[in-house]
């Protein structure tokens, strides 16, 4: 089976399992006692056992495997969403966020690292960005399925869509036990774009290399600000089932599921599809533009007044997003080289982790002096919108010229 479709499978099949929570997340940590501020609360730990454990994992797939370091995460994370069921309240919710963290820090980093050597390995390393614009495509558009379904089966209890979670997770640990597996090296690969990285030390150690490939090159800290921002959107993916729980029936979230995540599959499509006229800055410039676009979205989300208003901002919001994943994590591997690509997703996944707990952090503080309700909420949004059309604002200005996207 070729890379490109073993990944995108792996992908597919991995979020489609995730995404049965996705109408539901939210709405079952308050049926089991937890409030706004809580709910934040738990995500931090989530994205702070991901933050420890990015290094180290990431270290771990390029010296032991990428294939096994994967192969670890998808069974962690089963088990983890298997658990959740199970859960009763706070403390539970916690230890199981954090396990589900770790696994996906297994994962992180190294899937994409995994896919890029293997292309580069065939000598089809030019592929790369269409590459993740099929995986993210065909991603979206399975987690569009699983998402309305589970939100039928939450309608009546929000506990069985982690059963749904647990079994389907079995899918893409069966696909990478049978299908991946480490690619041979290759000398094929081509140089990273960027003139700050010309040598490499075969002996270096890989933090550390990673860690000056980053120092060394204005392409990859610029696309570090610009992942970076995204955090000021964390708000929104917590809480937004709450707030459109509010205006529409259980049973009505799983159509509503369709309309708000299907730009986000039209938005990684729509990058598929023009990926071969991105080239010489435009994709560049694209990037900025999506980060900004979603600002602007998150922005008139939480602005709103209705329900259409409301949708509005959200498919604005979602397209952007669908738009900017799968050109960003094309921008950076094209600029990182072989031997650590897996340690420089880890540790780009440590720093914007890190601005990640920050911002959550502040928004914990911030929900815990509101009232619980939607409009706290969506007051949060359009705060965090605004921030986020600042953030795109030197992103744009100070992007990198006339290099590949």
């Amino acid at each position: 089976m070729r890379p490109t479709t073993v990944y995108t499978l792996m992908q597919a099949t991995r979020d489609f399992s995730v995404m049965f929570i996705g109408t539901t997340y939210a709405p079952f940590l308050k049926s089991i006692g937890l409030d706004n501020a809580q709910i934040t609360i738990v995500n931090w730990a989530f994205a702070s056992l991901m933050l420890l454990a990015q290094v180290p994992t990431g270290l771990f797939a390029d010296k032991f495997g990428r294939a096994l370091s994967i192969k670890i995460g998808l069974v962690v994370l089963m088990l983890g969403h298997f658990a959740y069921f199970f859960a009763t309240g706070f403390w539970s919710a916690l230890v199981i966020e954090g396990a589900v963290g770790l696994g996906l820090a297994f994962v992180g980093g190294a899937d994409q690292a995994w896919l890029v050597a293997s292309l580069n390995a065939r000598g089809q390393g030019k592929d790369v960005q269409a590459a993740f614009g099929t995986a993210n495509s065909v991603s979206f558009t399975a987690c569009l399925v699983s998402g309305s379904l589970g939100a039928l089966i939450g309608a009546r209890d929000f506990r069985w869509p982690w059963i749904a979670c647990g079994l389907t997770g079995i899918l893409p640990v069966i696909l990478t036990v049978a299908f991946m597996r480490e690619p041979p090296p290759s000398a094929s690969a081509p140089p990273p774009p960027d003139r700050g990285n010309k040598t490499v030390d075969p002996k270096e150690d890989l933090a550390r290399l990673s860690w000056r490939l980053l120092r060394g090159s204005y392409d990859l800290k610029w696309s570090l600000a610009a992942i970076c921002a995204l955090a000021f959107a964390t708000p929104f993916f917590h809480y937004w089932p709450l707030v459109f729980r509010d205006q529409v029936g259980p049973y009505s979230m799983a159509v509503l599921w369709l309309a708000i995540y299907s730009p986000k599959v039209l938005g990684a499509v729509s990058m598929r599809l023009w990926s071969h006229k991105l080239a010489n800055g435009r994709g560049i410039l694209a990037l900025s533009c999506a980060l900004g676009t979603a600002g602007l979205g998150l922005f008139a989300a939480g602005r709103s007044v209705g329900l259409a208003a409301l949708l509005l901002g959200t498919l604005a919001f979602e397209f952007a997003l669908g738009y900017f994943q799968p050109l960003a994590s094309a921008f950076v591997q094209r600029r990182v080289v072989e031997k650590c690509r897996a340690t420089y997703g880890s540790l780009q996944s440590l720093l914007s982790g890190t601005w990640s707990v920050v911002v959550m952090i502040g928004i914990a503080g911030a929900m815990a002096t509101r009232p619980d309700t939607v409009a706290s909420i969506k007051d949060l949004w359009w705060q965090m919108g605004a921030l986020m059309c600042v953030a795109a604002v030197p992103v744009f200005l100070f992007r990198p010229k006339g290099h590949q996207p």
